[in-house]
């Protein structure tokens, strides 16, 4: 199993405009995002920034997000991870902040204790990362996608 990594930056006439056009840009613009906690599952691989997926209009995507938006200014995000290295699982963590120092410094820290409380997992392999950010005095918005899984509305109201 192989799980994308996608992170964007965008500009837009207000920070949720920001937010959908850094979507947009990933190829997740047109679907409904629910938010997971943050453990890999066994067998997974990360894959940072491929290609975007074809998916339909109002898919259910499970993903990890960080993401921050401001009026102007500076916005940085970032998904930090490590998976075990006999693939039993993982972790992710995500930071966001306006400062992409203190988001880094966020995913060190947070990262080093998750990792700590799993002796039971080889992470040894350490964190990576990936963070964005960017500077605008426009809205704007830094954004990055862990996505897990995706599948279509199917309803299930009776009426």
């Amino acid at each position: 199993m192989i799980l994308p990594i996608w992170s964007s930056t965008a500009v837009g006439v207000t920070p949720i405009s920001a937010f959908d056009a850094a979507l947009t840009e990933i190829g997740l613009g047109d679907v409904n995002l629910l938010s997971l906690s943050s453990v890999i599952p066994a067998g997974a691989t990360i894959s940072v920034n491929p290609p975007a997926m074809d998916l339909g209009v109002g898919d259910i995507v499970h993903c990890v997000m960080a993401e921050q938006r401001a009026m102007s200014g500076s916005v940085a995000a970032g998904v930090a991870w490590a998976v075990d290295a006999e693939g039993r699982g993982g972790i992710f963590l995500e930071a966001h902040h306006e400062d992409v120092d203190r988001v880094r410094s966020d995913l060190e820290l947070g990262m080093a204790e998750m990792i700590e409380r799993r002796p039971y997992l080889d992470l040894s392999a350490g964190p990576e990362f990936e963070i964005v950010h960017t500077s605008s005095d426009q809205p704007c918005c830094a954004l990055v996608v862990a996505f897990y899984e995706h599948h279509a509305v199917t309803g299930t109201y009776p009426g």
